[in-house]
Order: C-alpha cells, then sequence, then structure tokens
C-alpha cells in the first residue's frame, strides 16, 4: 500500500508545480498587457469623451501633435469632456497629472479641455510650458479658438489650439518674444490697414484746415514761389557761426520681459498655469 501511493503523490506535487507555474505565466502576461495598455493611454494625445469628433477627424489630430512633441519636448494633448461638477480648471489640471502626461521630468506640456454641454474651454500648462504660454497668450488663442467652437466646428477649433501651440514653442525654443507668434495673418492686414487708413484721414483733416485757416486768408496779389523777394539785400549778414550744447537729459525706461503665466497649484500638488473661458 506504502509503494502505491508514492507515485500519486508524485503526481500531485507535479499538478501543484505546473499551477503553481502557470498561474505565475498568466500573471506575468497580464501586467505585461497592462503596460501596454498604459503605454497606448499615454500615447493618446487626443480624447473624445462626449463624441464630439469622428475617427478620421482624431486621428488627423493625432498626426498633427505627434510631431510638434518631438521636437519641442512639451506634450500638447485635446480633451473634450463633460465637467461632472468639477470646475473647468480642476478638471483640465486633474486629468493632466492623473494621466501622466508631460514630458520630461518636469512633465512639460499643454492641456486644452473642450466642455460642449457647459460651452467652457480651459487651457493648462505644467513644466516648461508655463514660461511658454503667457496669461495674453492663453488668451489670445482662446479668442481665436472661440471662432470655431461657437459654430460647434470641434476638430477646428482644436486645430487652432494645436497650430498656435507649436508657434508658441518654437517662438520660446528660438528664446524669441512669443506676442510676435501670435498674430495670425488677418490680424497682421487689419493693422495695416488701420495703419494707412488712419494716415490717409489725417492727412486730408490737414490739408482741410490749412485751405480754411490760413490759405482763404490770404489777400496776396499774385503767388511768389520764392521768398527773396522779400528780403531787403545787404540787411542780414552771418559773421559767426558756433554750436553749443546747453544740457542734455538722458530718460531711462526699463522693459518688461513678460513670461510665463500665473500659476496655481493643483489637488495633486503640482503646480500649473493656465486660463480659459466660455464660448
Amino acid at each position: 500500500m506504502g509503494k502505491s501511493k508514492t507515485p500519486q503523490r508524485a503526481r500531485s506535487v507535479r499538478v501543484r508545480h505546473s499551477a503553481v507555474i502557470l498561474s505565475f505565466f498568466l500573471l506575468v502576461v497580464m501586467l505585461f498587457a497592462g503596460q501596454v495598455r498604459g503605454a497606448q493611454a499615454e500615447n493618446t494625445h487626443v480624447i473624445d469623451e462626449v463624441e464630439a469628433l469622428s475617427a478620421s477627424e482624431k486621428s488627423d489630430l493625432e498626426s498633427l501633435i505627434t510631431p510638434i512633441i518631438s521636437e519641442y519636448h512639451q506634450d500638447i494633448v485635446v480633451l473634450f469632456a463633460s465637467l461632472n461638477q468639477k470646475s473647468p480648471k480642476e478638471y483640465a489640471d486633474d486629468y493632466f497629472d492623473d494621466h501622466g502626461y508631460g514630458v520630461g521630468q518636469k512633465r512639460s506640456g499643454v492641456l486644452l479641455l473642450i466642455a460642449p454641454d457647459s460651452r467652457d474651454w480651459w487651457i493648462s500648462t505644467r513644466g516648461d510650458s508655463i514660461s511658454t504660454f503667457t496669461d495674453k497668450d492663453i488668451q489670445h488663442i482662446g479668442d481665436l479658438m472661440k471662432k470655431e467652437l461657437r459654430r460647434e466646428q470641434w476638430a477646428a477649433g482644436a486645430q487652432v489650439f494645436v497650430e498656435q501651440s507649436r508657434n508658441y514653442m518654437r517662438a520660446w525654443n528660438n528664446g524669441e518674444k512669443s506676442e510676435n507668434t501670435s498674430s495670425t495673418s488677418t490680424d497682421i492686414l487689419i493693422k495695416i490697414g488701420s495703419v494707412c487708413v488712419f494716415v490717409i484721414v489725417a492727412g486730408i483733416i490737414g490739408l482741410l484746415s490749412v485751405h480754411f485757416l490760413f490759405v482763404r486768408k490770404m489777400r496776396n496779389i499774385g503767388v511768389e514761389p520764392r521768398a527773396f523777394s522779400h528780403i531787403v539785400p545787404g540787411s542780414f549778414t552771418l559773421t559767426r557761426e558756433s554750436e553749443r550744447l546747453v544740457s542734455s537729459h538722458v530718460q531711462r525706461v526699463k522693459i518688461r520681459s513678460e513670461s510665463g503665466s500665473s500659476t496655481h497649484i493643483s489637488s495633486s500638488g503640482a503646480s500649473h498655469g493656465g486660463g480659459g473661458g466660455k464660448f
């Protein structure tokens, strides 16, 4: 009897060992799959929780964002969501922090939140992106986006954000003033047109003023193109010529270099910049 139980006991031990090895193998597979899913989630930069975009629109935005991140080492995220009792600032900051976005140790990046149901938009920045986007820059981007968002052209509004982000990141990377990149071609044409109109109107007003105030009051018999006839010969002789510096005054004005936006602390304890509004 004792000899007959030994093989059974050995088989039982082998089965348990096999079960342990199989369980360990399955655990490794599950962990690896979880890591792959996490990596895929972090590589998704266009998140649409309210089905505002089509599949092709999401793909086009992803294709536009990816090379910008690689070139300037700042993350770009576009998020369509409902706020769920949170403020736009809280929702945007928390989503950026909780989902692991950001490039490098500073986790540099910018996230655009669009909430179609409440008509809110918010731009959240972190790391180097806080210096890249000033408060004025953020509001300028918002003004450009709102033209599309008010017409519910969600993809077009998001594309404006991505393109403007690329311009500001390029300026920051080159050490230029971000205001130089924030003007669109339409803005420049409007400014040039305004200046031209101002000059023309000012010129017309000046000519009319001279005509009515001076020319019409003159009673000259004829027009003398040169003034020599009014000078008595020999009445003026220049005998000495010199220049003397009486006084000088130098005024120094400190030019403020505006860099970065105002900051706040998110619920995770990270420093964020940002701004937003309604559309």
